[in-house]
């Protein structure tokens, strides 16, 4: 795979700790912690280690794309793997964004709404990308 794909990767492990930060600011935004005091204690306490979590995966998720570009684009089975796997993920973070959210949510909350979707949108090409050429390699 060209070594020009590494460039992608980088901007890739951007975009991952953005949506990772975006965490952050949809706590305060959407009033998380008010909402979760009417929750059974289990349900606010798994919300918000799951939210933990999936910042940790989206910035581990950094880290390889920016320290690991290389081994990823590599066209070696593992990575054709990661990246299909990721590329499938992103992606139907995408379909669900357009399918699944309430229409009316999304456009009140417009900028981020588009911003997710070229967020997840981005990924998803980065990773096909990755995957589709190692599969030729």
């Amino acid at each position: 795979m060209p070594s020009s794909i590494t460039f992608f990767f980088h901007i890739a492990a951007a975009v991952h700790l953005g949506v990772a930060s975006a965490n952050l600011f949809a706590f305060r935004k959407f009033h998380y912690l008010e909402h979760l005091a009417g929750v059974p204690l289990i349900v606010r306490q798994v919300f918000l280690v799951q939210n933990a979590y999936l910042m940790a995966v989206q910035f581990g998720l950094a880290l390889l794309c920016a320290f690991f570009a290389g081994e990823l684009t590599s066209g070696r089975p593992m990575s054709v793997a990661i990246t299909g796997f990721l590329a499938v993920f992103w992606g139907s973070r995408v379909v669900l964004q357009l399918g699944y959210y309430d229409p009316s949510l999304r456009q009140a909350n417009r900028l981020f709404d588009v911003l997710f979707i070229l967020a997840d949108g981005y990924l998803t090409a980065v990773y096909a990308a990755a995957a589709i050429g190692g599969l030729r390699l």
